[in-house]
C-alpha cells in the first residue's frame, strides 16, 4: 500500500487549514464514489492519505465542500473530473505533493 501526503495551498501559495483534500482513482468509475478518499487538511495545511493501492490518482482540494458532494454529486464530479494533479503511486511508495485549493463553489457562498 502507498501513502500520499502534502500541503493544501491557496492562490497565494500559503498553507490553507481545513481544506478538503480528495484523491480519486483513475481506474474507478467516477460516478460510483468508489476509488475516492477524502481528508481535511490540518491547521498547517498538511494532509496524509494512506492505504493506497498502486495506481494513478487525481488529487484535488477545495476551500469548502461537503465530502458527500465531492464523492457522489454527478454534476460536481463531471465538473471536477479533469481537474486536479495526477499522481502515480507504486507499491509501498510514499509521495508528497503541493495541491492548489479551489475556492469555495459559488452555490455555497
Amino acid at each position: 500500500m502507498g501513502v500520499l501526503d502534502g500541503t493544501a495551498r491557496n492562490d497565494k501559495q500559503e498553507p490553507l487549514a481545513g481544506a478538503t483534500v480528495a484523491l480519486r482513482s483513475e481506474a474507478e468509475d467516477p460516478f460510483t464514489g468508489s476509488g475516492f478518499k477524502g481528508v481535511k487538511a490540518g491547521p498547517d495545511g498538511r494532509f496524509q492519505i494512506g492505504g493506497l493501492t498502486p495506481g494513478r490518482y487525481r488529487v484535488m482540494a477545495w476551500e469548502d465542500v461537503d465530502e458527500n458532494t465531492a464523492r457522489y454529486d454527478l454534476d460536481f464530479v463531471q465538473q471536477i473530473a479533469s481537474q486536479g494533479q495526477l499522481v502515480e503511486i507504486g507499491e509501498g511508495e510514499h509521495k508528497s505533493v503541493s495541491v492548489q485549493v479551489t475556492p469555495k463553489p459559488e452555490e455555497q457562498q
